[in-house]
């Protein structure tokens, strides 16, 4: 396999991060985010896609990608799953592990289902 820096000979690509999607802890204040990462629309050879970041104070740390936002967020809700597994949980008792992911996930289908029957008042959502 060859590698190539690509830099050098020109072959650069422009493209926009967007934040779509933000979920807060009320109880660490820590923060979930889902960026959109879109092209220019001329030449990057991938097609748009989302991540989801933990954000921790001030440090942003990507653990999904996907081609849609909840994609990104169940990608995310297994690494997490797998790294607690792993390497059990960080400054916490056993059996006390929380996946930040998987509460975003949980908040996002409250906020479709509560759009699905009508109630546009975002304060409901949270």
């Amino acid at each position: 396999m060859e590698v190539k820096e690509l830099f050098q000979d020109g072959l650069t690509w422009k493209a926009t991060i967007k934040e779509v999607l933000w979920f807060r802890d009320e109880w660490n204040k820590d923060t979930v985010v889902v960026y959109e990462v879109k092209g220019d629309g001329k030449r990057l050879p991938f097609h748009d896609f989302y991540i989801a970041v933990y954000k921790n104070r001030p440090e942003e740390y990507v653990y999904g990608v996907g081609r849609f936002p909840i994609e990104a967020l169940e990608d995310a809700e297994r690494e997490w799953d797998r790294l607690i597994k792993e390497h059990g949980c960080y400054g916490y008792g056993e059996g006390e592990c929380t996946n930040p992911f998987r509460e975003a996930i949980e908040a996002l289908e409250k906020m479709e289902k509560s759009k699905e029957e009508g109630n546009n008042n975002m304060l409901l959502n949270y």
